[in-house]
């Protein structure tokens, strides 16, 4: 099953521009990522204005004007590097809780998948049957 991001309408967009009356809406990320209540207050220009999801879209489907915040550019870096380890985490959670899992690639010396058993003065030696 593949998540297709869902992205804000046109009427939507329209309807949060307005509601920030050009300016910076990170105020509304209060708590998240570090930002504050006052928030930045930049005013947005051509090219600097982003629609994100304020609870981001890996978490929760919602493209609704609520969940829409207009940020300027650093806004928008700061909030999307705070969402990516956050949703990858919950992805993650998400498939142990079905069962759906993939070993470790990198297999560490001593460890019960390795070849090889090491021992408490240091010496290694390769497991009998392998």
């Amino acid at each position: 099953m593949i998540n297709h991001r869902l992205e804000f309408t046109n009427p939507t967009k329209r309807e949060a521009h307005d509601r920030s009356g050009g300016r910076c809406e990170c105020h509304r990320l209060a708590g998240i990522a570090g930002f504050t209540s006052p928030g930045c207050g930049r005013p947005l220009g051509t090219g600097n204005i982003f629609y994100e999801h304020i609870i981001c879209d890996g978490l929760r489907k919602d493209n609704s004007l609520d969940n829409c915040a207009v940020l300027t550019k650093t806004c928008w870096k700061r909030k999307t590097a705070w969402d990516q380890p956050v949703v990858a985490k919950a992805k993650r959670v998400g498939e142990q809780h079905r069962s759906i899992w993939s070993p470790p690639r990198q297999v560490f010396p001593g460890s019960r998948r390795s070849p090889w058993i090491k021992h408490v003065n240091g010496l290694t030696e390769r497991r009998p049957g392998r």
